[in-house]
């Protein structure tokens, strides 16, 4: 079972998996526009039948889903278990949840902020960034 030790452990892993997600899946589709044999690549992989038709953006999104389903799993066991039963230790999986979904709303505000930055970037490179900068640096997300 998931307790709070492993969260307090792997909780700056999930960090920087959403920090770098949405980089990564622009450099995948600009690599997928540059590189036909990648391209071809990810088409095979999608047609895999071990891949189950899923995107190859499911695959950078599923620690995301991951803990949102340990969430959902979590809340039904706490709303099963006795409040007053301390074998279940009711309290100590409450302080779980509220850490998961604590995680999980950091994960997706960095999501959304690098969505954001790629996005700056992408409008830059459209209009040529010549050194004329139209959007400022340090835009605030």
């Amino acid at each position: 079972m998931v307790n709070y030790k492993w969260l307090r452990q792997s909780q700056h892993l999930y960090i920087n998996v959403a920090s770098r997600c949405p980089i990564v899946e622009h450099a995948v589709r600009i690599e997928t526009r540059r590189n036909v044999g990648f391209s071809r690549l990810l088409d095979q992989s999608f047609q895999h039948l071990l891949s189950r038709k899923l995107p190859w953006e499911s695959y950078l999104k599923s620690p995301l889903t991951r803990l949102q389903r340990y969430c959902l799993l979590l809340k039904a066991i706490l709303e099963m278990s006795d409040k007053v039963d301390a074998k279940h230790e009711y309290v100590k999986l409450n302080r779980l949840i509220q850490g998961l979904r604590v995680v999980a709303s950091c994960y997706e505000a960095l999501l959304v902020q690098g969505s954001n930055e790629v996005q700056i970037k992408e409008l830059r490179s459209r209009i040529g960034d010549s050194g004329n900068h139209i959007l400022p640096d340090n835009i605030e997300i």
